[in-house]
């Protein structure tokens, strides 16, 4: 908090699209639909957002998601966000995975060298990566031990667990991205 942005009073604005609709709502400033999603019934409309303004002054625009390409129709709605590109799925090695696919630091890792690569070619670039591993429904899958005392073996113990382990998981990637330089 001392070296970001932090925000004391969020409050979570988003519809049934939940994920996709906060990604939509943070790129545009836009509230989601009141039914449906942004992403699945009103991806092509011509939105202005921040992606969009930052290509204007010559930045390089991408997001990073170590879930299935097509999830929330994001590899169509990245394009009316105005992303350059969407790594996803299909770029990542997926041999350690939690819960719903790859894992915090696995994903962090692989996206620090990416990024690196990035940097050698973008002097300018803008990206957003979303995280994984501390999403619902909690699997542990018996791979990250952290002790939750009373609650282990409940949702809310799996959760801090998992928690922990995402906290875990940022550092790492903030020490290989100041590594990488």
């Amino acid at each position: 908090a001392r070296e970001g942005l932090y925000f004391s009073n969020f409050y979570a604005q988003e519809s049934v699209g939940t994920s996709s609709d906060s990604e939509f709502t943070f790129a545009s400033s836009l509230m989601p639909a009141s039914s449906g999603t942004v992403a699945i019934n009103y991806w092509d409309r011509d939105y202005t957002t921040t992606q969009k303004m930052l290509k204007k002054k010559g930045y390089y625009t991408f997001s990073m998601h170590g879930n299935i390409c097509n999830y929330w129709n994001r590899n169509q709605m990245y394009k009316s966000i105005g992303y350059d590109k969407f790594y996803c799925y299909d770029d990542y090695d997926l041999t350690d995975k939690i819960g719903l696919g790859l894992s915090d630091k696995s994903f962090f890792s692989q996206s620090a060298d990416m990024i690196s690569e990035i940097s050698q070619t973008y002097n300018h670039f803008y990206g957003t990566l979303i995280m994984l591993t501390n999403h619902t429904p909690f699997y542990n899958d018996g791979k990250v031990d952290f002790d939750v005392g009373y609650m282990e073996g409940t949702k809310m113990g799996d959760y801090l667990k998992l928690l922990h382990y995402s906290d875990e998981a940022i550092g790492e990637f903030i020490s290989k991205l100041d590594s990488l330089g």
